[in-house]
């Protein structure tokens, strides 16, 4: 199991829920589920427009950081916040993913893995001028949470 420290009740129930599903849910909807649940169900463009927000906001902090500011570790925490919404809007563009799609904890953490075995195992092995550096990990890690949170936070807003 992973180790949540420091996360809210609730997103951590949440990200424990989603470890535990199946990727595609095996219930079959009811005709009763439709007719309650119909109206209350999040339009998932609304959904899309927070994680281009999230994307165009890591791009520019990226930029600002690289030219003004130069604090380390800030390009790997917003890798994963550019990267992720960018291949779901393409993936939808191609019809590898629907509109529904959300990203679960598990992709997530599939994309921190890929990150970290492409930047932190293969690409210093193949360039000199690449270095390992565990603690990017953990900056990948931080900025897919930071995707989780604010694609479950959109979702939750657009219930209520």
């Amino acid at each position: 199991m992973v180790l949540l420290v420091g996360i809210p009740k609730t997103l951590k129930h949440r990200i424990e829920m989603d470890m535990e599903q199946p990727e595609h849910g095996q219930k079959k909807l009811q005709s009763s589920d439709l007719a309650d649940g119909e109206h209350n169900r999040p339009d998932p463009r609304s959904r899309f427009k927070y994680l281009i927000l999230l994307t165009a906001s890591g791009a520019v902090i990226y930029l600002l950081n690289r030219w003004l500011f130069q604090i380390a570790y800030v390009g790997d925490l917003l890798a994963l916040p550019v990267y992720l919404p960018l291949s779901l809007y393409l993936a939808q563009r191609l019809n590898l993913a629907s509109q529904q799609f959300k990203f679960r904890f598990r992709h997530i953490l599939m994309a921190v893995v890929l990150f970290a075995a492409i930047f932190e195992g293969l690409l210093p092995s193949i360039n000199v001028g690449a270095t390992r550096d565990p603690w990017d990990i953990l900056a990948y890690f931080g900025g897919g949470l930071i995707v989780y949170c604010v694609q479950y936070y959109s979702s939750k807003q657009q219930i209520s």
